[in-house]
């Protein structure tokens, strides 16, 4: 066992070739996919809900008050 960890420090390039094998394959994961493009569509979402509220206050259809309260909450989820 010794062996191997001797082998390991002598050859860190091993170690960081494993690392970077497991990145590559947990990125290309299906799941890791799904997911990344679930948080693309919140952050689109969230953008989006801010441009409108930003709209209406400077359309006067909201008061300032209004404005600072709502927005903390689409602030939260960007």
């Amino acid at each position: 066992m010794w062996q191997e960890v001797i082998w390991l420090i002598e050859g860190p390039e091993l170690i960081t070739a494993e690392l970077d094998r497991r990145l590559d394959a947990a990125r290309a994961s299906e799941s890791t996919k799904k997911q990344q493009e679930a948080v693309e569509r919140d952050l689109t979402r969230a953008g989006k809900g801010i441009e409108r509220l930003l709209t209406a206050y400077q359309e006067d259809l909201m008061s300032l008050d209004e404005l600072r309260r709502s927005m903390p909450e689409l602030r939260a989820r960007e």
